[in-house]
């Protein structure tokens, strides 16, 4: 029994041996089996990747030209051509099992998301998913739920990039490793079987595929976005730099000096081309310059530019170039040098054409030339013309001086006195030219002359008074007669005179001359008194403070304040007085009063309480012209003057003595009878009518006051005034004159009806 136990033994071992040894053959051909499947996995995703890969580069090059596309539509079609790209690698997938395939799709849509935008992602995952329900077969919805997983965590990975501003090497690592998992996870909706050798075999080499395929496609898509980024860049850059060089007013050109000596222009721009006069495919060489530079001015540049080479001084020079027409045009260069490590000497800059600048200077200085040459030859005339104007106004000093030494009448001894003063100031005049003619003719001689100090001042001061009393003064009056004599009344007095019309004549005045007071009438025609002040008023200065004398008939307070309050300076009453005429002006200009004590108030100064509220009653005239006014009016303006402002007065009297006897109710509330008699009182006055003037003031406070039956009435006895001073103003005239004027005055007045 123990040898057949024995014996036993040894027939069972064997048997257990050869199982043992089967199992171990059928694993080692299980696991052969599997590294094949796995090789051959492996190989097909290697391939797969590699042709997303040869398409991906393509996909670049056709973004490159859609780059300036709106971007809903660049990135829908980067959706269809992302998508495409894994319908192209399902084309060509490794099959495990009937029905069931394995390839790199998640990696192209994974990335289409980062690379295309989320609109991209989508539309891969749709095409890619409708291309792989329409393949069918036991694995479709587990692939179609792969493919929508992966473009869902592109999209999101893709908006998680774009908030941080790049797509990194993080995002790009996530990105792998949520595709890589999520194959895994589509394996749970295959068959039990089928997805246990599926895990079995296609896990290993599928997630090893996905992760370092989306790695390596990931990495590679990266730098060539990035690339073409950077040529993208390159080439905006070079479009605007050639923008900004052919907008410049030249050319843009680079000068490199080598360290052997040899001159060359790497880069010279169209305009460079252009202003140096060069064809634009010829290459500028050392020859070329040669060529174009005016012989004169080629040392001169050759020197300045070895000069700016070895102090590296910035290069700036005019030279003149010659054209291959024969023109000689002027060009400005201007560039900086900069020396680089192999030794070579740089200068970026630009060349203008400066001919016209340099033309326009040349005419400047031939100009200054003429009008110095100008200067002199006036000098030179006026240091002749002082000596040849001294000889005549010697002879009229001298005689002003004879005869101020004869029995003459206060007013001629006046007169003949400023005759003296205004050639003595004219004689100091003649002396200021002739010494500043010898200035600028350079003859000047200073000669020691001994003098004293304190008759040098009072003989300042007496010049200084003699030319105060020469103030130039515009007048404003609507009435002929009264123009006339204001004007003469200033002559007199050695002022200069214009005379206008109405206002907006002297405002258009004021701005074209240059006068020391303005004598504004406040009633006339076109514009008043007070809006033609206001209007200078607001002009600049020194016109709109130009001072401003009123003239009215009516000093009333109220009248008084309406030209204060439209800017006038002072008020002057009608009839004129000259004595207080003048000494308004000088009281206006800041002179003394020279002519009398009666002066005008200024208004600044006036209170309401100045003068009466109303005007008096006029007082019963027996005579109709007061001879001693008459008098003083001819000795003021002399008698041939005074004899042309009683004619000028007769000559326009009847027509308005017409025009009173023929208004009625619509003439008198028009103000057309307050108009004429306003206009009568004051040469009426100063020709001595004074029962005139009386009749015409008391006409103009009736219709101030609202009586109209009185003013019918006051109107009668301007007319009857008015008949009775012509007669006695024709006796008082000369002989022939008065005889000529009465004719005219019977003719027109006393057959007035």
């Amino acid at each position: 029994m123990p040898g057949m136990h024995r014996t036993m033994r040894i027939r069972v071992a064997p048997h257990k041996q050869n199982a043992k040894r089967h199992r171990q053959r059928v694993a080692m051909a299980e696991g052969v089996a599997m590294n094949m499947v796995s090789s051959e996995l492996l190989l097909g995703l290697a391939q797969n990747i590699g042709l997303f890969a040869v398409v991906a580069v393509v996909f670049l090059q056709i973004r490159s030209r859609a780059a300036g596309w709106p971007a809903p539509l660049a990135n829908a079609l980067l959706g269809l051509m992302f998508g495409g790209v894994a319908v192209l690698g399902m084309a060509d997938p490794v099959q495990v099992a009937p029905g069931l395939f394995i390839d790199a799709r998640n990696v192209i849509v994974g990335l289409a998301g980062p690379f295309g935008g989320p609109l991209a992602g989508v539309g891969a995952a749709a095409v890619s998913g409708a291309f792989r329900v329409w393949m069918g077969g036991p694995g479709a919805v587990a692939g179609v739920t792969s493919l929508t997983g992966a473009g869902l965590i592109g999209v999101l990975v893709a908006v998680a990039a774009r908030r941080s501003g790049r797509f990194g090497n993080r995002h790009l690592a996530v990105l792998a490793l949520l595709v890589t998992v999520m194959a895994p996870f589509s394996f749970l909706l295959l068959p039990p079987d089928m997805a246990r050798r599926l895990m079995d075999t296609a896990l290993v080499p599928l997630s090893l595929g996905n992760f370092f395929g989306t790695l390596a496609l990931g990495t590679f898509l990266r730098k060539e976005q990035e690339r073409l980024d950077l040529q993208i860049a390159l080439t905006e850059s070079q479009r605007r730099f050639a923008a900004t060089v052919a907008n410049l007013p030249g050319g843009v050109y680079q000068r490199v000096l080598g360290a052997a000596g040899r001159l060359r222009f790497p880069y010279c721009s169209p305009g460079f081309f252009q202003v140096m006069g060069l064809p634009p495919t010829e290459r500028v060489t050392l020859e070329a310059l040669n060529r174009i530079l005016h012989p004169e001015d080629r040392p001169r540049v050759y020197a300045s530019i070895h000069a700016s080479a070895e102090t590296l001084d910035p290069w700036n020079l005019e030279y003149r170039i010659v054209r291959s027409d024969g023109e000689i045009r002027w060009i400005s260069a201007s560039s900086r040098a900069v020396r680089r490590d192999n030794g070579d000497i740089v200068w970026d800059g630009i060349v203008t054409d400066v001919t016209e600048a340099k033309r326009n200077e040349q005419a400047l200085i031939q100009a200054r030339l003429e009008a110095e040459a100008a200067s002199r030859a006036k000098a030179e005339f006026l240091a002749t013309m002082s000596h040849e104007m001294r000889t005549p106004l010697n002879g009229i000093l001298g005689f002003a001086r004879l005869l101020l030494d004869e029995d003459l009448t206060p007013r001629q001894n006046h007169h003949a006195r400023l005759v003296r003063d205004a050639g003595r100031s004219l004689l100091t005049v003649i002396e200021d030219v002739l010494d500043f003619s010898r200035i600028e003719a350079g003859r000047l001689v200073l000669t020691d002359t001994p003098f004293a100090i304190r008759d040098l001042i009072a003989n300042c001061a007496a010049e200084l008074l003699v030319r105060r009393r020469l103030v130039r003064i515009l007048l404003a009056e609507d009435l002929a007669m009264n123009r006339e004599l204001i004007v003469a009344m200033l002559l007199g007095a050695g002022h200069r005179v214009d005379a206008v019309a109405d206002g907006r004549q002297a405002v258009d005045a004021v701005q074209r001359g240059v006068y020391d007071l303005v004598l504004m009438d406040v009633h006339m025609p076109e514009m008043d008194g007070h809006a033609a002040t206001r209007a200078i008023r607001g002009l600049p200065s020194p016109v709109g403070s130009i001072p401003i004398l009123a003239m009215s008939a009516s000093a009333l307070p109220d009248e008084v304040q309406r030209c204060h309050d439209a800017g006038m300076n002072g008020h002057i009453a009608k009839p004129v007085d000259r004595a207080a005429m003048l000494d308004a002006i000088d009281h206006a200009v800041g002179k003394v009063q020279q002519y009398g004590t009666a002066t005008a108030v200024p208004v600044a100064a006036m209170g309401m309480g100045a003068l009466p509220d109303t005007v008096a009653e006029p007082i019963p005239l027996r005579q109709p012209l007061d001879l001693a006014m008459l008098r003083q009016l001819s000795d003021d303006l002399g008698e041939d003057a005074c004899a042309r402002l009683a004619a000028a007065f007769l000559d326009e009297l009847p027509r308005r003595m017409s025009r009173l006897r023929a208004g009625g109710v619509a003439f008198v509330l028009a103000g057309g009878m307050a108009v004429e008699a306003q206009a009568l009182i004051a040469p009426s006055a100063s020709l001595g009518l004074v029962r005139l003037a009386s009749a015409c003031r008391a006409l103009c406070a009736a219709l101030r006051a609202g009586r109209r039956d009185e003013a019918a009435g006051l109107a009668g006895s301007v007319v009857d005034a008015a008949e009775e001073g012509a007669r006695a103003l024709r006796e008082a005239l000369p002989g022939d004159r008065a005889e000529a004027l009465f004719k005219s005055l019977a003719k027109d007045i006393v057959r007035t009806p």
